[in-house]
């Protein structure tokens, strides 16, 4: 919309439907995970923690990134910036994600990419948190953060993640 604007033209929601699909459309077929996300997602949902989603996109578009991605299945709750009723680094969607967790502050850990929102959110809300930062694109201010990893795959570590050979064996038979 703010385009046409910006051109002069008429608003056209139908241009603007279209736009935003395509630009969507674009996003998710250019996507992909980053190296060591899958197989620490899987430790984590092994070891039977929670995680929870924040984000600034809505659920639609949310919901097709981790279809996408292929990670929708150890994802346990998702909180938009729509249903807290205000973007990161406001408070309101970790409090609403605490509240869906039945977790407390002490009990949770904020992992972002991005310090003006996702760490940010997290000292706002008095929570620990981790810097992903796999461009490196915070390196030389490490020192600013409680913690800062560039491979995904340091949170099995900073994590306490356990690797169990039997984890998914619900039964065991003694025979």
């Amino acid at each position: 919309q703010r385009v046409l604007e910006l051109l002069g033209a008429r608003f056209n929601p139908s241009i603007i439907y279209e736009a935003t699909n395509y630009y969507w459309e674009y996003v998710l077929d250019s996507m992909a995970l980053y190296p060591g996300v899958k197989e620490t997602l899987e430790l984590i949902k092994k070891n039977n923690v929670k995680v929870a989603i924040i984000t600034d996109a809505d659920a639609d578009i949310q919901n097709r990134k981790l279809i996408k991605l292929g990670i929708n299945k150890y994802i346990d709750y998702l909180v938009t910036a729509q249903e807290a009723g205000a973007d990161k680094p406001n408070v309101k969607q970790v409090e609403l994600a605490l509240e869906k967790m039945n977790l407390k502050k002490d009990e949770v850990i904020v992992i972002g990419n991005n310090p003006k929102t996702d760490i940010a959110v997290a000292k706002n809300s008095h929570m620990h948190s981790i810097l992903f930062d796999f461009d490196h694109l915070y390196e030389d201010k490490k020192d600013d953060f409680e913690q800062h990893i560039s491979d995904f795959k340091e949170l099995e570590v900073l994590l306490g993640l356990e690797r169990r050979k039997y984890v998914e064996s619900s039964l065991v038979v003694f025979d």
